[in-house]
């Protein structure tokens, strides 16, 4: 949006943005902290932080990177319960070993509880726009839990050459799945 109000970060040479609570750099501008007013960017850039730069977009630009942000963290908590419901269930509990791997499989999902309702929520309101959405994106979760953890390289190498080119990964899909 062109008329959305500016913040102001303190990025370095490197593209990294600074957090001046923990006092480190991040490459995701979500994790660093900003300022409404260029001016006090400006103050530590003069005082400290010499070969910085003041890094400006908008607020409708930053809650767009939050919400993508979101919405990986909510992806990744609800494919990681998942999996850890299907080990917890089929873990043999004979071993001590195994009884206390499946203790923490228990507390784990526990923990993950939350994402998996934000990804049900983050389901329900998309359906109220199309039917099919629910359906698909379960059916994406799905397919994904299925993946072993070693092959995630390659289905990110996958999912970028879609979006680099999609309609050849669509074409090429079509050709296997016949």
């Amino acid at each position: 949006m062109e008329n959305s109000p500016k913040i102001y970060f303190l990025k370095n040479k490197e593209g990294k943005f600074y957090n001046t609570i923990q006092k480190t750099y991040y490459t995701s501008i979500v994790n660093a902290n900003y300022d409404r007013s260029p001016k006090q960017i400006e103050g530590l850039i003069e005082l400290k932080f010499h070969d910085h730069e003041l890094h400006t977009i908008t607020e409708y630009e930053f809650m767009e990177e939050m919400a993508m942000t979101t919405t990986n963290a909510v992806i990744a908590g609800e494919y990681f319960a998942r999996l850890l419901f299907n080990i917890a269930c089929i873990l043999p509990t004979v071993s001590q070993v195994n009884k206390t791997m499946y203790q923490k499989c228990k507390s784990a999902i526990e923990v993950l509880k939350p994402f998996s309702k934000m990804h049900t929520d983050f389901v329900s309101k998309e359906e109220n726009k199309t039917d099919e959405v629910s359906g698909y994106y379960t059916e994406f979760i799905t397919e994904i839990s299925k993946m072993q953890i070693h092959q995630t390289h390659e289905i990110t190498a996958i999912l970028q050459a879609y979006q680099k080119d999609r309609s050849s990964i669509l074409g090429i899909t079509k050709k296997i799945l016949k």
